[in-house]
């Protein structure tokens, strides 16, 4: 009995914890998101805001993710603020988080942690490109280049079916108008 106890005890102890790093990685993204935004409220444009120097200088990342040299989230994956290339000749900030188990990830993607405002922006899961989304190649059904099927929150079956993989990424990109 004491070790069937032990067992459910560790199991619910280590689901917790699962919740809690999770919930700890949400609030990781918003507070990025809002640095990012405070900075280029205050002048920053993304060519600076990608520069690991800069980042660090002015605080983009919370303390317990590290440098940007050497960021990494709350489940352990890294994590990179990259300038995307221009589009409609803007630049853009990219926020990739590596490295997310499939439960993490579809919790991320489910969620509408934050409102992509910028209409060159969006949400992209396990793009192929390793540090940024350059959404000018990306090509909606309408021909549209606003990759619109990519912003926002996803249902869970979509989410499901996009984290599928053991290690899965999510890119959040940004336009300079957050």
């Amino acid at each position: 009995i004491i070790g069937v106890l032990s067992v459910a005890g560790i199991a619910g102890y280590t689901k917790a914890m699962e919740a809690y790093r999770i919930n700890k990685l949400r609030d990781q993204i918003v507070m990025i998101i809002q640095n990012l935004a405070t900075a280029v409220e205050n002048g920053h444009d993304a060519i600076q805001l990608a520069n690991t120097d800069v980042i660090d200088a002015l605080q983009i990342l919370p303390p317990e993710m590290g440098s940007a040299r050497n960021c990494h989230h709350a489940l352990g994956g890294r994590c990179l603020v990259v300038s995307r290339g221009s589009v409609n000749n803007k630049y853009g900030i990219t926020l990739r988080l590596q490295d997310l188990p499939p439960k993490a990830c579809v919790e991320i993607a489910i969620s509408d942690i934050i409102s992509i405002k910028s209409p060159e922006g969006g949400i992209y899961i396990n793009s192929t490109n390793r540090q940024e989304v350059d959404v000018s190649t990306c090509v909606n059904e309408d021909g549209t280049k606003t990759c619109k099927s990519a912003r926002g929150a996803r249902t869970p079956a979509q989410a499901a079916k996009e984290c599928s993989g053991k290690l899965n990424a999510i890119v959040y990109a940004f336009d300079s108008r957050f």
